[in-house]
């Protein structure tokens, strides 16, 4: 029996887990939190582009970090709560992880700097 590793995984594969993992974190988000449908907008696409690739890696990107300062990096960022800064903060590296392996698989020469490292 041949051993099976997570990098023979399908990048889509392993991006379904990290969601998984980040929609149980983010079930702790309130509903009524103002910033909740922001939250759940970026799950939503990055579930987009693991069942269809229809967004790009600039489109979940622009959802952590944008010109506008509204991105959801911003709501762990300005979280007083350190509890729910970190549930923000896993939420943020879920988007960012599936916007790099949407990078990847658009064979785009050059990641926004965040996602470089």
């Amino acid at each position: 029996m041949d051993n099976i590793s997570i990098d023979n995984l399908q990048n889509e594969v392993k991006v379904g887990f990290v969601l998984t993992v980040a929609e149980r974190v983010f079930s702790v988000i309130s509903k009524d939190d103002e910033r909740y449908p922001e939250g759940r907008e970026a799950l939503d696409k990055c579930w987009l582009w693991v069942e269809s690739h229809a967004v790009t890696g600039d489109d979940l990107y622009e959802l952590i970090d944008n010109a506008d300062f509204t991105g959801i990096s911003e709501f762990a960022e300005e979280e007083e709560d350190l509890n729910i800064a970190r549930l923000w903060s896993l939420l943020v590296d879920a988007v960012a992880y599936t916007s790099w392996e949407a990078y990847k698989k658009e064979k785009v020469k050059y990641l926004p700097q965040a996602l470089e490292s």
